[in-house]
């Protein structure tokens, strides 16, 4: 005998409008390009989530077909969720001949995020942070180009799950930076190889030990990646990467919240490649060839389960 429940949902809406302008303005002095660019932006976001009913239908054999009526729900409220990001900044690219470049920007923004669910007090949080960023290239060689970078950002962290005992609480923006830099070689003309180091940091935000979903530390990942594209043979294209990371979590007492050292679901090594090849007396025909890889993960926050790696194989035609 087995408990039959149907759940359902409510429709569950989710509308953007987003827009830019950009005014640019181009000024070449000999060998240099100068760019001079200014720029506005919004994003207005609404979602509305929630609203679910489940209805007990009673007992019923295993093994056997009983047929029902539709059940009737009576749907919960809804919570609505509305972000606004509107931004103004400038940036400076210059360039010469191609061989190097340097772009520099700054950017304001204006962040709103409002969320009112239903039981709970609505809540708002605001934020007006200036973010930069600056990237660079330099061509060593004809094939060794040299590139470097460092950007900040501002992301939406969402809002406290229903198990916190902050519920529905808007949780900081997260303003978040990354730095990188790597080489780019051309071992042929259409065969290219890009490796590279980066970090990244950024808030971690989880349950503590009283159930708050709060600010714990930082979540730090440094690592480095090694790709190849292009195509060595003739009809046989080739798109290969590999990421070796570690997302570590930085902060005081985070074992007496039960945080473990590694991020949760982050996986020391993934890899994925994709080669393909075209049949040269039947042009309707190529035959595929992928792999992606993901390296074993803390399956917990605490780290005590780890899930195993996984490796799939896709052959096709």
């Amino acid at each position: 005998v087995w408990q039959g429940v149907v759940t359902n949902d409510t429709f569950q809406p989710l509308r953007a409008y987003t827009g830019e302008v950009r005014l640019r303005g181009l000024f070449q002095a000999g060998a240099w390009r100068h760019e001079l660019i200014f720029l506005a932006r919004g994003r207005d976001v609404l979602a509305r989530y929630g609203g679910d009913d489940a209805v007990d239908l009673g007992p019923a054999i295993i093994g056997t077909s009983l047929q029902l009526p539709e059940p009737v729900f009576a749907y919960s409220l809804r919570t609505n969720d509305r972000t606004k990001l509107w931004s103004i900044g400038s940036a400076y690219h210059i360039d010469w001949r191609g061989m190097a470049e340097l772009e520099i920007g700054v950017q304001e923004e204006n962040y709103r995020k409002t969320v009112i669910s239903p039981g709970v007090a609505g809540s708002t949080l605001t934020d007006h942070p200036l973010r930069a960023y600056a990237n660079s290239a330099v061509a060593l060689t004809r094939r060794l180009t040299f590139y470097a970078g460092y950007t900040q950002g501002l992301e939406d962290s969402g809002v406290a799950p229903n198990a916190a005992g902050n519920r529905g609480a808007v949780l900081p923006a997260s303003r978040t930076w990354q730095v990188d830099s790597g080489v780019r070689y051309l071992l042929t003309p259409r065969l290219k190889v890009i490796t590279g180091v980066y970090e990244l940091q950024k808030p971690y935000f989880n349950l503590d030990t009283n159930g708050t979903d709060r600010d714990l530390g930082v979540q730090r990942a440094r690592g480095a990646e090694l790709s190849i594209s292009g195509q060595q043979i003739a009809h046989f294209d080739i798109n290969a990467g590999i990421l070796v990371a570690k997302v570590a979590i930085v902060g005081a007492d985070l074992a007496a919240e039960g945080v473990g050292p590694i991020a949760i679901g982050q996986p020391r090594l993934q890899y994925v490649a994709n080669v393909n090849y075209n049949v040269p007396w039947w042009p309707a025909l190529s035959l595929d060839l992928g792999a992606v890889h993901y390296g074993s993960e803390p399956a917990s926050v605490d780290n005590r389960i780890y899930s195993p790696a996984v490796t799939q194989l896709n052959i096709g035609g």
